[in-house]
């Protein structure tokens, strides 16, 4: 099954981002995704064994510190290298806590999770993907800043269909306050 994990929107947020989407002159060759499936990922852990999903809620049942907030400043096109997303763009302060948030969930999940993204993170929501095989004109349009305090994060799900993925929440895990 394919999970990750990510920390889900507060929706005033997820309304601010649409409404401000919606608005935008974005490129127009693009797929809007479900504003319920936006979220902020952390990890993306790739194919795991099912049965392993107890020792990855039981690992990551440790981490309980909010390591900061998020401040979103723009739309743009993400990766540079492939431009193949709209994405909302921001910065996690304090950096150094957030970069020891994300190694610390990693180096959790990393036992069960073999096939691991272990990319540089870059904090960002996927709002809108281009159509298959299509790379979208370099475009930004700078908005707020925007910033919030997550409550948490939670194991996710993703089971791909015809008509997109279906996410499916497997457990959460609030941050204490």
């Amino acid at each position: 099954m394919r999970c990750f994990i990510a920390i889900p929107l507060a929706d005033e947020l997820r309304d601010l981002l649409s409404a401000s989407l919606s608005s935008s002159d974005r490129p127009r060759s693009v797929r809007r995704i479900d504003d319920a499936l936006w979220h902020l990922t952390v990890a993306f852990l790739g194919d795991i064994v099912e049965g392993s999903i107890p020792k990855i809620i039981k690992a990551l049942s440790y981490i309980r510190d909010c390591p900061g907030t998020i401040a979103l400043h723009s739309f743009e096109t993400f990766p540079a290298h492939r431009r193949s997303l709209i994405v909302a763009a921001g910065s996690a302060e304090p950096a150094g806590d957030w970069n020891a948030f994300v190694q610390d969930i990693r180096n959790a999940v990393r036992p069960y999770a073999p096939g691991m993204d272990e990319k540089a993170w870059h904090a960002h929501i996927t709002l809108c993907r281009a159509n298959k095989n299509e790379m979208l004109p370099p475009w930004r349009k700078d908005f707020g800043p925007v910033t919030w305090k997550p409550g948490g994060f939670a194991l996710i799900q993703s089971a791909l269909s015809e008509t997109g993925p279906i996410y499916r929440t497997l457990h959460e895990f609030p941050f204490k306050h």
